[in-house]
Parts: C-alpha cells; structure tokens; sequence
C-alpha cells in the first residue's frame, strides 16, 4: 500500500495540506501510482517528537514491509535531524519505503 503522510507547521498555513495533496496527487498520476489511505497532522511543528505526532505515531503502526510512505517534500516528515533518524531508521527496520 502506498501510505500518504501531510504536515502543516501552523495553524496560518491555510492551503498548506491542500498544495501537498495537490502536489503528491499530480505526481501519482504522472506515474501510474494508486495512492492508499492519508495521515494528517496540523498544525504541529516538524522539531516535535513522534510522540507528540498522533497521525505519524498511527502511520508508522499501520505500515508494513512493502508498503511505501510518501510525503510531498521531506521537510514533512521532519524538521529534527534526530528526529528523522528515528523515523528513517523505524522505516529501514519494518522494511517500510
């Protein structure tokens, strides 16, 4: 299944999730790929831990080895350098793209 992560950092980003879905829908298409269920965050900062991340937190529960995560730039996974590490590294070890 291909998994579709959004973040907007704050609440004033009016069209941030809808220009993300826009980019990654044109992308899919573009493509040929068939895009799976959405994961929303806002507003919340891309520094915050996964633990404060519901939808991220949920997201990397339901994905499983084979399936593939896509967000729009990789500044919408994360800000934190350590942050992304462990996302990456939970990917890595699920077998998750």
């Amino acid at each position: 299944m291909i998994f579709q992560y959004y973040r907007k950092s704050t609440a004033s980003q009016a069209i941030s999730i809808d220009r993300q879905r826009k980019n990654i829908a044109d992308w899919a298409g573009l493509n040929g790929v068939i895009l799976g269920d959405e994961y929303i965050e806002e507003p919340i900062t891309g520094s915050a831990s996964i633990a404060e991340r519901q939808a991220l937190s949920e997201l990397l529960v339901a994905a499983q080895s084979g399936d593939t995560i896509i967000c729009n730039d990789i500044t919408r996974l994360s800000r934190s350098q350590m942050v992304y590490n462990i996302i990456t590294g939970t990917l890595h070890q699920k077998g998750i793209k």
